[in-house]
C-alpha cells in the first residue's frame, strides 16, 4: 500500500502559499505517495488539485476562524482516510487540526509567515497563543524562512522539532525565454493579491513619481483593494502610465512577467514569497521592501535592491537610477537566475519534505494502536 499523505491548506486562493502546497502535492504524487488535498471547497486550490489528478476534499474553512464544526468534520475525514502524515499549512488549517483526535499519524505544520506580528493588543496575544498551541500539537514545524524561525523563538513558540525549508519553483512551469532582441513593454511589474499585506496602494504613490519620467507600470492582481487602487490612479491622473490587468491565472501571469524590466514588491510582511523567485528566474531584478523573508530571496545590490521604509520618492529615485544603468540591470538579472538555480528549486524543497515525513513516521514494529496519541 502506498503511503497516504494529507496536505491541508485552508486558503485556496491563488498566491504563493497555495502555489507551494500544490507543487509539493504534485511532487509527492510523482514520487509514488498517495496524496489527499483538503482545502476550501470550490477554491482555486481545489480546482487545480483536481486537474493534477489528486483526491481533493473541500471544507468550508472560512465560515468562521473558530468554528468548532470544522474540527469535527476534519476529524471524521482523517478517521476515514487513516493517513501516515497530516501536514497543515498556515494557522487557519493548523488550528482545527490541533483539536482533532490523533490516530498514530505524524503531524507537520508549516508557517507561511506569522501574521500576528502585524496585530496589536489582545488580537496579537490571542494569535500568538494559537500559534503556540499549533506548534505544541505538531510533531514538527517547518519554517519557510529563517525570519519566521526567529519570530517563533522570540515569541515563546517552541516546536518539538523544527526545520527551515525554503519555498521553491519548478523551471518547467516557466515560459520559454523571450527571443534575442525582445524589448519589454513595461519598466515595472507589480503582481500580487490586492491585500493590505502586499501594499498595493503604494503603487499609486510610486506611479505619481515615475509617470513624469515616462516610466511604464504593469499591475496584475485582484482582491479587496483592486478598485481602490484603480480609483487612486485615475484621481492622480497617471492612468496613461499604468496598465492594470486584474487577476491572471498563474500560467498567464508568468507569461506576462518578462514584459517588464523590473519586478517591484513593496510588501509590509512576508514569509518567503514565491513571486520574486519566479521573477528572478525569468531575469527580472527585484526592487523590494527591506523586510524579513524577502531579504532571504533578494540579495541587496546583487540580484536587486531592498529599500528601507515606504517613501515613494526614494523608491522612484532608486528605480530610475537602475533603469538608466543597463550594465547593472543585466548583472542583477544574471545573478538572480543563478541564485534561483542554486537556492530555490522546488525539487530540493520537496525532497526535504519527503525526508522529514520519512523520519517522523513510526517503523512498522513501533506502530501504535489506533487512537493512541503521540507525545504533545
Amino acid at each position: 500500500m502506498r503511503e497516504k499523505i494529507v496536505e491541508i491548506v485552508a486558503d485556496g486562493r491563488p498566491g504563493g502559499g497555495t502555489t507551494a502546497v500544490l507543487g509539493l502535492c504534485e511532487d509527492l504524487a510523482a514520487a509514488g505517495r498517495e496524496v489527499v488535498l483538503i482545502t476550501d471547497q470550490g477554491s482555486y486550490a481545489a480546482q487545480r488539485g483536481q486537474a493534477l489528478g489528486l483526491q481533493v476534499i473541500g471544507l468550508p474553512f472560512f465560515t468562521s476562524r473558530l468554528d468548532p464544526r470544522i474540527s469535527l468534520q476534519l476529524g471524521r475525514i482523517l478517521a476515514r482516510l487513516c493517513p501516515c502524515v497530516v501536514h497543515a499549512h498556515g494557522g487557519r488549517a493548523g488550528l482545527p487540526l490541533s483539536f482533532c483526535p490523533r490516530r498514530g499519524e505524524a503531524r507537520v505544520y508549516t508557517v507561511h509567515g506569522y501574521h500576528f506580528t502585524g496585530k496589536t493588543g489582545l488580537a496579537r496575544a490571542l494569535a500568538r497563543r494559537v500559534e503556540q498551541r499549533i506548534a505544541r500539537k505538531s510533531d514538527a514545524v517547518i519554517f519557510v524562512s529563517r525570519a519566521d524561525q526567529g519570530i517563533a523563538k522570540a515569541s515563546g513558540i517552541t516546536p518539538q522539532a523544527e526545520q527551515v525549508i525554503h519555498n521553491g519553483i519548478a523551471p518547467v512551469d516557466l515560459p520559454p525565454p523571450r527571443p534575442p532582441g525582445h524589448r519589454p513593454r513595461y519598466d515595472l511589474v507589480f503582481a500580487a493579491r490586492m491585500h493590505p499585506q502586499k501594499n498595493p496602494l503604494f503603487m499609486a504613490d510610486l506611479a505619481r513619481h515615475l509617470a513624469p519620467h515616462g516610466t511604464r507600470l504593469l499591475i496584475i492582481g485582484s482582491g479587496a483593494l483592486e478598485e481602490t487602487l484603480r480609483a487612486r490612479i485615475r484621481a492622480d491622473g497617471t492612468q496613461a502610465a499604468v496598465t492594470q490587468l486584474g487577476g491572471l491565472a498563474r500560467p498567464a501571469l508568468l507569461q506576462a512577467l518578462p514584459d517588464a524590466r523590473l519586478f517591484v514588491m513593496p510588501s509590509l510582511w512576508e514569509g518567503l514569497p514565491i513571486a520574486p523567485i519566479e521573477a528572478l528566474a525569468l531575469g527580472l531584478p527585484v526592487i523590494g521592501a527591506a523586510i524579513p523573508g524577502l531579504d532571504e530571496v533578494v540579495r541587496h545590490q546583487k540580484t536587486g535592491l531592498l529599500i528601507q521604509g515606504f517613501d515613494a520618492a526614494i523608491w522612484a529615485q532608486e528605480i530610475l537610477a537602475l533603469l538608466a544603468d543597463p550594465a547593472r540591470l543585466q548583472a542583477y538579472a544574471t545573478a538572480g537566475k543563478a541564485d534561483v538555480a542554486q537556492r530555490f528549486l522546488r525539487a530540493h524543497s520537496s525532497a526535504d519534505h519527503m525526508a522529514l515525513y520519512d523520519r517522523l513516521q513510526p517503523s512498522p514494529s513501533a506502530e501504535r494502536p489506533a487512537g493512541s496519541p503521540r507525545s504533545g
